[in-house]
């Protein structure tokens, strides 16, 4: 049975292999970040995102990933999963329905988290899978940036934002998207 989360509401997961999905009614580029317990990446080659350099116990698809969590660096204690409109044709989450994240765990959906209550934020910190006294759990974040995927990366300590927000750009189009209008909305405009 699945668990509909709340913001800041946490979870045990029973497995270490899970799966994370991210569905819009819009593209959106999944980024993954491995943050220490400093609340850090420990380099800039700890975002993950689609066309980057895999990971061991991490692999990106388009619109998740799955964690093999015993298999991260022992000094990774979060991993943040965010969704950014970087160069997508939509340029805010608040004009669609609400984003749903969810988690699943041998092959059963575990938890969803609807993010609910957004304006004009790019980019969204939805959940986070953190260990806590040698168990992971997942934590229901639901954090939007205005100033988009860069302002994000940049709260976890990331050098080289935009590599990481150009890629993204390439993934939902490039600077050559067609802008969002409410005539060609993927939904009525809230």
């Amino acid at each position: 049975m699945s668990t509909e989360l709340v913001r800041g509401q946490n979870l045990a997961l029973p497995d270490t292999r899970v799966e994370v999905e991210v569905s819009a009614q819009c593209p959106v580029e999944l980024v993954v970040a491995l943050v220490g317990a400093d609340d850090r990446v420990r380099g800039d080659d700890d975002v993950l995102q689609r066309g980057g350099t895999d990971t061991a116990g991490v692999t990106i698809r388009q619109s998740g990933a799955t964690f093999e969590l015993d298999k991260l660096p022992a000094d990774v204690e979060r991993v943040l999963v965010a969704a950014s409109l970087e160069g997508g044709g939509v340029d805010r989450f608040g004009v669609v329905a609400a984003p749903v994240t969810t988690v699943r765990a041998a092959g059963e959906d575990l938890a969803t988290f609807r993010i609910a209550d957004l304006g004009s934020e790019r980019a969204l910190h939805t959940v986070e899978l953190y260990r806590r006294q040698g168990a992971w759990k997942v934590r229901a974040v639901g954090q939007g940036y205005e100033a988009g995927l860069e302002a994000l990366l940049k709260d976890v300590g990331v050098q080289n934002r935009a590599r990481v927000v150009d890629r993204a750009r390439t993934a939902l189009g490039g600077a050559g998207a067609a802008p969002f209008s409410a005539a060609n909305a993927p939904t009525e405009p809230r």
